[in-house]
């Protein structure tokens, strides 16, 4: 039987990829938005991300979750650097940073204090302890695509977190479909397995403000397509550990 060369590129690319994680978000009470545009404040460019979410009612604590989302079907194999994040202090500076609005909140300042803010929010800590951390792998440049995806997530949400509230939590999120050919190579073994779980990516990222020239430690959500819902369910449980510290 001969396959539909359109159903085929249609199957190739990321529409169908857009639409399912949209419909996804839409059926877990965030308002969902497709394609809105941003200027990049370096180039002048008008560019766009491919999904803004937002959780739509209003948590007690008065913030949203913002999630500035790209999507990328993979054609061909990408491989990502498995690692482990042991150190606290270099933890400590990701969260700071990546959660500062959030962290503003947080009433009991001598618990932050004792513990470090790396250890307030555990289930994103034992993620990135637990080797869920990945870097880029690339000496062929099949990265690019996620390179591109990773930074336009960041860009759009530097851009629009301007018009948030303080103490949102916005999250940069990759999201891939066709994972077959998603592959990691251990970082304490070398081998080269199949990547069937959701990574955090930490990046250390230089920007233009202005005329100001800025770094900020941001923590990206890689996440594979079918499991979208066990990402859901870590944003819900950083709601409700930064909830229960407000309490």
């Amino acid at each position: 039987m001969t396959k539909d060369p359109f159903q085929q590129i249609i199957n190739k690319s990321s529409n169908n990829l857009h639409s399912g994680i949209a419909e996804f978000f839409n059926s877990k009470n965030y308002k969902v938005e497709v394609s809105p545009y941003y200027v990049d404040n370096v180039t002048g460019v008008s560019r766009e991300i491919d999904i803004f979410a937002q959780q739509e009612e209003e948590r007690v604590d008065g913030a949203f979750n913002n999630l500035y989302i790209e999507c990328k079907y993979l054609n061909s194999h990408l491989v990502l650097w498995q690692d482990t994040y042991t150190n606290n202090t270099v933890l400590d500076k990701y969260f700071r940073d990546h959660l500062e609005g959030p962290l503003e909140m947080i009433k009991d300042r001598k618990q932050i204090s004792r513990l470090g803010t790396a250890m307030v929010f555990t289930d994103l800590h034992k993620k990135l302890k637990d080797g869920q951390c990945v870097k880029f792998y690339d000496s062929t440049g099949k990265n690019d695509l996620l390179f591109g995806a990773v930074s336009q997530a960041i860009k759009s949400m530097l851009f629009f977190s301007k018009a948030s509230n303080d103490n949102d939590f916005n999250y940069p999120v990759v999201v891939l479909g066709n994972t077959k050919n998603l592959l990691r190579i251990k970082k304490t073994s070398g081998d080269i397995v199949s990547a069937q779980e959701n990574f955090i990516m930490p990046v250390h990222y230089s920007y233009l403000d202005g005329k100001i020239i800025k770094t900020k430690n941001i923590l990206v959500y890689i996440v594979l397509e079918e499991f979208l819902e066990q990402f859901n369910q870590s944003l819900t449980n950083t709601r409700d550990e930064f909830i229960d510290l407000l309490n």
